[in-house]
């Protein structure tokens, strides 16, 4: 077996000049991604925002329609099915006139939940 040095001026290092100037990158690219990041959570923040004051005017806006014509709307947790739903009912006889979506869709949902259920649980 033949014993090979190197030179002195050939010494290995733990860290080259190219691995030096590929972590400099990386490192800008950590803050730029982190930078961006913080953008896009100031943009969602603001959009959410103007969203909830939106969705506030619309329903004042709503709250006077229905106080004009004497109805109330409520939305309500249909337990069977999980699902919310609307009911527009007249104030003064405490009439529904108007369920979305409608009472039978939301039993109907319920029950095709408790089959699939059903037969998800059998074993073949």
């Amino acid at each position: 077996m033949t014993d090979v040095s190197l030179p002195m001026h050939h010494t290995v290092s733990s860290r080259s000049p190219a691995l030096e100037k590929s972590a400099q990158p990386m490192d800008e690219t950590r803050i730029m991604a982190a930078r961006e990041e913080q953008v896009q959570t100031e943009r969602f923040d603001n959009q959410k925002y103007r969203d909830e004051k939106e969705r506030e005017r619309l329903k004042q806006d709503a709250d006077k329609l229905f106080e004009s014509l004497n109805t109330g709307l409520a939305l309500k947790f249909h337990e069977k099915s999980g699902q919310w739903y609307a009911v527009i009912e007249n104030k003064i006889t405490h009439e529904v006139i108007k369920e979305v979506p409608p009472q039978d869709v939301l039993e109907l949902r319920a029950r095709l939940k408790e089959m699939i259920g059903f037969f998800l649980d059998q074993k073949i």
